[in-house]
Order: C-alpha cells, then sequence, then structure tokens
C-alpha cells in the first residue's frame, strides 16, 4: 500500500496529476496571500534573511517540500501498520 500511495503522490504520476495539482496550489496559496496578484509562481522568489535570492525560485522550493513531506507522511503511515 505504501508502494501504491508512494507512486500516487509522486509529482511524476500522470495517472494522478500531482504536479498540476501541486502547480494549483501554489498559485491558490498565492492569491490567498495576496488577493491583487495575478503573475504566475515562477515569477515569484524567495528572499534569504540578507535579502539574497535563493536559487530556483518558489516553484521549486515548494517541489522540494511537497517531495519531502509526502516521503514523510508515508513514513508514518507504514510505522503505523
Amino acid at each position: 500500500m505504501i508502494e501504491r500511495l508512494r507512486e500516487f503522490f509522486d509529482r511524476g504520476c500522470g495517472y494522478s496529476e500531482t504536479q498540476e495539482q501541486l502547480n494549483d496550489w501554489i498559485q491558490e496559496s498565492i492569491k490567498e496571500l495576496d488577493p491583487k496578484t495575478t503573475s504566475y509562481f515562477d515569477d515569484c522568489m524567495i528572499t534569504n534573511y540578507d535579502g539574497s535570492e535563493l536559487l530556483g525560485g518558489l516553484d521549486n522550493f515548494v517541489n522540494i517540500f511537497w517531495d519531502k513531506a509526502i516521503e514523510g507522511i508515508l513514513n508514518v503511515v507504514a510505522t503505523e501498520n
């Protein structure tokens, strides 16, 4: 079951369209932060505490975060079985 979930939540899964759904959630979240925002998330950058931009932008950050969150959640589910 864990492997099926891992495959389903993988951003490359064409069946679940995980990456497309994740992109939609990013857009919705940005609009909740600032309803006037119309730019796509590729234009958003994350800045470090010193004001420097982190490489990759918001979309890369969210993709890395998603992968780590799913792995962590599935690890918890696996230990509960």
